[in-house]
């Protein structure tokens, strides 16, 4: 359905917002 299908974007951009979000944090600990 068109609300699954807009749940499921919404967790996997949360989810890349997360990911994106740490792997900013390792390169600043890496400087």
């Amino acid at each position: 359905t068109f609300l699954g299908l807009g749940l499921s974007i919404g967790i996997i951009f949360f989810m890349q917002k997360r990911i994106n979000k740490r792997l900013d944090e390792s390169e600043k600990e890496q400087t």
